[in-house]
């Protein structure tokens, strides 16, 4: 089970929805404004929820690793394509909550199950917006 690497996604995705939530600007912008703030505080209260997870069961996690990797999901993004980003990177976090999810215990699965129902809403509004 790898928590710390699904940690990690959610914080790339904190990041980026936080930068986009202060780059918004144009005709959408209150629209865009308030999506990106509701993102970025889903993502850091599922950050938030996964490390605690993580050190509950026994676990110490290195706040540099965790900052490394970030780094590396955000520094392949393309510049100021805010939305296609954030689908982006849901996309990627739904795939490490499936890989935690199989090999998990029920209590982290309900834990994921809740994260991955409030994604699958993001992906919805995101793609309602690139329509």
């Amino acid at each position: 089970m790898d928590l710390i690497k699904l940690a990690t996604a959610f914080r790339a995705l904190q990041m980026y929805s936080h930068h986009a939530h202060n780059m918004t600007r144009g005709e959408s912008f209150h629209s865009d404004h308030v999506y990106f703030g509701d993102l970025y505080s889903f993502a850091e209260s599922s950050y938030d929820s996964l490390i605690e997870r993580y050190i509950g069961l026994g676990g110490s996690p290195s706040l540099a690793i965790i900052m490394r990797d970030t780094l590396k999901i955000l520094s392949i993004l393309p510049e100021n394509n805010y939305y296609q980003n954030v689908l982006s990177l849901i996309h990627e976090v739904v795939k490490e909550c499936e890989e935690v999810a199989s090999k998990s215990s029920i209590g982290t699965n309900n834990l994921i199950a809740g994260i991955a129902d409030s994604l699958e809403v993001h992906i919805y509004k995101i793609k309602r917006r690139l329509a």
